[in-house]
């Protein structure tokens, strides 16, 4: 079943991608970027548990139908993808180089903005998605932003606190999208998909501090 939506994701994605990069060297490098952690058959880094497909299994418990909710998972997927590359460039782990790298980011970032221009849902939600990831971006790169400072830092913000707006804000946006399609309120998905997200991410710093060789 995992295998099954990310293959279709897969391919609204190449679909996404080919419209908008320039050249067929960069199609198969962006594309490498948004599914290297796609469950594919494939995919060395694959996993279930990312946030496109907790964006797929959320819309398939509201009744979204399968075409629109592969067509918003793949905006999320962008979204992920492009975060996932400022995070490796803040780490210092270059893919091609710092300034490509960044470039490949800002791309992301714009296919992601045409994907939601796509979406077959009347103009007031196309915003209101828009709005979604845009508001859970910020909040991500603050988040990050205070990681980066460090925790030890003067005025610095607590783990917890960093915690919850990185990767809780960024799993909120993915775990509400499918209630603004259906028109119900985000609140109670947002709660919950933050809740995840600092779950996750208190989880992944232990695992580093304590058990990382």
């Amino acid at each position: 079943m995992h295998s099954t939506r990310a293959s279709k994701l897969a391919r609204a994605l190449r679909r996404l991608i080919a419209c908008s990069a320039a050249t067929d060297g960069d199609v198969e490098r962006l594309f490498a970027y948004v599914t290297r952690h796609l469950p594919l058959e494939d995919a060395a880094e694959g996993s279930p548990f990312i946030p496109p497909m907790y964006l797929l299994r959320v819309a398939e418990g509201l009744g979204v139908a399968e075409p629109l909710a592969i067509e918003t998972a793949a905006v999320g997927a962008l979204f992920f993808a492009a975060a996932d590359l400022a995070d490796d460039c803040a780490d210092g782990d270059e893919r091609v180089s710092v300034g490509v790298d960044i470039n490949d980011m800002c791309r992301l970032l714009f296919i992601q903005q045409r994907a939601i221009q796509r979406l077959p849902v009347d103009p007031e939600r196309k915003l209101r998605v828009a709005q979604l990831f845009a508001d859970c971006g910020l909040e991500m790169t603050e988040g990050q932003q205070d990681d980066l400072l460090g925790t030890d830092a003067m005025q610095a913000a607590e783990p917890v606190s960093i915690a919850r707006r990185k990767s809780g804000g960024e799993l909120a946006a993915f775990f509400a999208a499918p209630a603004l399609l259906v028109g119900q309120s985000p609140a109670p998905f947002l709660t919950f998909g933050q809740a995840v997200g600092t779950t996750i991410q208190i989880l992944s710093d232990y695992l580093d501090l304590f058990l990382d060789p």
